[in-house]
C-alpha cells in the first residue's frame, strides 16, 4: 500500500517538475528573443513576467508585489529590454541581500510607458548616486558580492537607444529616513 502511495507522490512531483521546466523553457525562449535587433510591438508586462520566472530561484526569499496597470504595447527590442529588467532586479536582490520586498509597478501617460522597481534595501549613498550609471562603477564590496559595474551602464545605453530614460531615487519612510530605492524606466509610447 505504501509503495502505491509513494509511486503516486513521485509521479505528481515528476509531473509538476516537468510542467515547471516547460514554463521555464518557454520563458527563456521569450526572454532571449532578440530577433537580430528588430523592433517589435511588445507588452512590457510579458517580459517582466518572463524575467521574474527566470530569476525565481534568486527571488525565493523576496516578496515580489506586482502592480501592473493596463499599458499599451510599444516598439522595443524585447531581448534588450528584458536585460534591463534583469539588471535592476538583480541589483535590488543584492541590495536587500536576497531578502525584503520588491514592488514592480507599471503605467503610462500620453508620452511614456513606465515601469517602477521599488525595493526596501538600504538605499544608495547620496555621495555616489550620480555615479551609478558609469561603466565599471559598483557599490558591491570585493568580499561580499560579485559585480563588474556594467549592468546599469548597459541598461542606460539600451534605454537611450530606445529613446527612453531611467530615473533613480532613494525612497524615504514617514520619518524621512532612507527606506529603499526606486528605479523608474520610461519608454516612449
Amino acid at each position: 500500500m505504501i509503495l502505491f502511495y509513494e509511486s503516486g507522490y513521485f509521479l505528481r512531483n515528476l509531473q509538476s517538475s516537468t510542467r515547471r521546466i516547460g514554463e521555464i523553457v518557454s520563458s527563456l525562449k521569450s526572454y532571449s528573443r532578440q530577433d537580430k535587433g528588430k523592433y517589435e510591438k511588445a507588452d512590457l508586462r510579458d517580459g517582466l513576467n518572463d524575467t521574474l520566472l527566470l530569476l525565481s530561484n534568486r527571488l525565493k526569499k523576496v516578496d515580489v508585489i506586482l502592480n501592473f496597470s493596463d499599458i499599451p504595447p510599444i516598439d522595443v527590442i524585447t531581448g534588450e529590454i528584458n536585460q534591463i529588467w534583469t539588471n535592476i532586479i538583480i541589483n535590488a536582490c543584492d541590495a536587500m541581500q536576497d531578502r525584503g520586498e520588491l514592488v514592480i509597478s507599471c503605467g503610462h501617460d500620453e508620452r511614456y510607458v513606465w515601469v517602477s522597481f521599488k525595493d526596501n534595501g538600504p538605499g544608495i549613498p547620496s555621495s555616489v548616486i550620480g555615479e551609478i550609471f558609469k561603466a565599471n562603477f559598483t557599490t558591491k564590496h570585493k568580499n561580499t558580492s560579485f559585480g563588474l559595474g556594467l549592468g546599469l551602464s548597459i541598461s542606460q545605453q539600451i534605454l537611450q537607444k530606445h529613446g527612453g530614460k531611467i530615473r533613480v531615487r532613494n525612497v524615504e519612510d514617514d520619518d524621512g529616513e532612507v527606506a529603499g530605492t526606486e528605479f523608474k524606466i520610461y519608454l516612449p509610447v
